[in-house]
């Protein structure tokens, strides 16, 4: 199988129980640390171009909540099901890098890595 370690080493966090609930609060807050970033970015650089009016303002905040909603859906919805913290949630832990042990505060990355 090509996904198979080639080497006899253990990985101690493919071994270990991922909280599945822990995973997904993980992936919503950094979710909407990354919305709230772009969101002000878009609007910030939609300000510097002219007028803005409040209702743009507003359209801009939604579609990135919508655009926030959809992109978690199916992560946080694969959380959702999964039990006892098993292979489904060690994958999005790390996928997302929720995983507690490489998971960053925010600030502590540059936004291009996120």
């Amino acid at each position: 199988m090509a996904l198979e370690r080639s080497d006899a080493r253990s990985d101690s966090r493919t071994d270990a129980r991922v909280d599945p609930d822990r995973v997904r609060r993980r992936l919503r807050r950094r979710a909407e640390r990354i919305e709230r970033r772009e969101v002000a970015e878009a609007v910030s650089k939609l300000e510097s171009r002219g007028d803005l009016t409040d209702e743009q303002r507003e359209t801009v905040r939604r579609l990135g909540a919508v655009l926030r909603r959809r992109l978690t859906s199916r992560p946080d919805a694969a959380l959702e099901r999964a039990s006892g913290g098993g292979a489904t949630a060690r994958a999005l832990a790390r996928l997302f890098d929720a995983d507690g042990e490489t998971a960053i505060a925010a600030g502590e990355r540059s936004p291009e890595t996120e």
